[in-house]
């Protein structure tokens, strides 16, 4: 029985140490991939990314990315964005890529200002786990100030690749129920895509405004972005499981 023990203790002290070499190795990783990012692209040296230094990273990852197959790039959203893959499927939106003519490319490679802001409040969000307080008191706060910090640098590059690599779907859905002309969609369009999410139910007022509220990145757009799709998608998804499992739920307790 002491033999036995002592090999528990023993494995139980491997398996530590294992654990603590590989956070040891990503703590070395990601301070050289910070170490890195700062080199390239910040010029104001002030050890942080500035928003147009960020603007200048995220297009310079854009360019630097090759096509890759949809079952990869749908793996990404969901790693993000859990159930988001699902409702694009549920959409049967086709994600062939067909061939981009030059401006496609150079629309591609650039990055606008709502593509930054998502980015810097998923960033913020997915280092702390918190909702970002945008506002003080009435005042918008301006991201355009914000200095993304190094540890920020990881989730900043998740969130940014699992858009990019789904960017042509995500415009293929909003090329199908509209947008405005500031290349948004706006509460019909999200409204009949939610339909059709949800196989023909037509969704509550509520719950479009629910969704849309919790999905946007800045609360004085009145529109949903080609970034905010996807947590939309996420968001309509999640709460149809849960619709589905309550009613189970319910069916169950009545038979």
């Amino acid at each position: 029985l002491l033999v036995d023990m002592a090999a528990i203790v023993i494995r139980m002290q491997q398996q530590q140490n294992r654990e603590r070499e590989i956070a040891a190795k990503k703590v070395k990783e990601d301070a050289a991939f910070a170490k890195d990012v700062l080199m390239r692209f910040n010029r104001s040296k002030s050890k942080t990314l500035n928003y147009e230094e960020l603007r200048a990273w995220l297009k310079s990852v854009a360019h630097s990315q090759t096509t890759i197959c949809t079952a990869h790039a749908r793996k990404e959203l969901d790693a993000v964005f859990p159930g988001s893959s699902s409702a694009l499927s549920t959409l049967n939106i086709n994600s062939q890529q067909s061939i981009p003519s030059q401006q496609e490319e150079i629309d591609s490679h650039t990055v606008r200002d709502d593509e930054v802001d998502w980015v810097i409040m998923m960033a913020i969000n997915k280092n702390d786990g918190t909702t970002v307080q945008i506002s003080e008191g009435n005042k918008l706060v301006n991201l355009k100030e914000t200095e993304l910090q190094p540890s920020q640098f990881g989730g900043a590059l998740q969130a940014w690749l699992s858009y990019v690599h789904n960017k042509g779907t995500l415009k293929r859905v909003m090329k199908k129920y509209g947008t405005n002309d500031q290349g948004q969609m706006e509460r019909s369009h999200i409204k009949s895509m939610l339909k059709d999410l949800s196989c023909g139910r037509e969704p509550e007022e509520s719950e479009v405004d629910s969704v849309m509220d919790e999905a946007r990145a800045m609360p004085h757009s009145n529109g949903i972005s080609g970034p905010e799709l996807i947590k939309v998608l996420s968001l309509w998804y999640i709460k149809d499981l849960e619709k589905e499992e309550l009613a189970r739920s319910v069916q169950v307790a009545d038979g």
